[in-house]
């Protein structure tokens, strides 16, 4: 979701609602913070509401993300490399935040041609989150980093896969680096 004005509320847990919910069912915020939080809609920070329903439910915070959608979805589009896309993605892991165009995206998968649209698709997918502002995607969280390591841990992807599969620290420091 890249902007839906009125609406955007509604599009998942602001952080007012998961604050509640975190004293409700006695849940560290900023542990829920880190790993369900991060997609910014209209200057509002919004939680997948699946994934902090589960994690409340259960008390534990875990990868709800990998129940909900699939990983292949990401190597399909990553493995297309297209511009350097899987530089862009590997800087992501590690915190940093890729430029995109997102305006010329049609929403078609099958008609996807440049980096921008593989991005923005990503962003459409909840893969990625976006800086309206800044014209900036990145990973929005540690429960969707988890998602990018599993799907870079294939073994097409060789060295890369094999190290960002290895490297917690990568992960950990992109959760701790503000977004």
């Amino acid at each position: 979701m890249l902007s839906s004005k009125k609406f955007t509320r509604y599009f998942g847990f602001t952080e007012e609602e998961v604050r509640n919910l975190c004293r409700k069912y006695d849940m560290n915020f900023d542990s829920v913070r880190e790993w369900y939080d991060g997609y910014l809609i209209d200057d509002l920070h919004m939680y997948n509401p699946n994934s902090v329903y589960c994690s409340m439910v259960n008390h534990s915070l875990e990868a709800y993300w990998k129940n909900t959608s699939s990983f292949e979805t990401i190597n399909d589009l990553i493995g297309l490399n297209i511009d350097g896309l899987m530089n862009d993605v590997i800087d992501m892991l590690s915190g940093n935040k890729a430029n995109v165009e997102v305006d010329y995206f049609q929403n078609d998968l099958s008609a996807i041609k440049t980096k921008d649209d593989v991005l923005t698709a990503l962003i459409h997918l909840g893969y990625l989150g976006y800086d309206a502002n800044r014209q900036n995607a990145y990973i929005p969280n540690y429960e969707v980093a988890l998602a990018f390591k599993a799907a870079l841990s294939d073994k097409r992807w060789g060295r890369v896969g094999e190290y960002i599969s290895k490297s917690n620290e990568m992960l950990w420091a992109r959760t701790f680096s503000g977004n």
